[in-house]
């Protein structure tokens, strides 16, 4: 497996858990108390994702298989970023 391919697969499993995770908006307060700098870099970064995310569902047909997955994606995608904001606005509020 090549560097890049070893990095894709990483970030796959880490989006997966990401999406996932029943504990994310805890995981993410206990995150940001541990280390402020790096959680607020991955805010940042998720951030973008989401953004790319948004960008890329604007070239496909709405009504595609496609289409109807990356929505679905989507959705989830910002359930799970709303629950990561809400951790870290908890940790910051305490």
């Amino acid at each position: 497996m090549s560097p890049a391919d070893a990095e894709e697969e990483v970030v796959a499993r880490l989006c997966e858990s990401f999406l996932l995770d029943a504990h994310l908006q805890d995981r993410a307060a206990e995150f940001y108390r541990t280390d402020k700098k790096t959680a607020n870099k991955l805010l940042s970064f998720l951030q973008k994702i989401k953004q790319r995310i948004m960008n890329w569902l604007k070239g496909v047909d709405p009504e595609s298989a496609l289409g109807k997955y990356g929505r679905e994606i989507a959705e989830k995608y910002d359930e799970a970023l709303d629950l990561y904001v809400k951790g870290v606005r908890s940790a910051i509020d305490n």
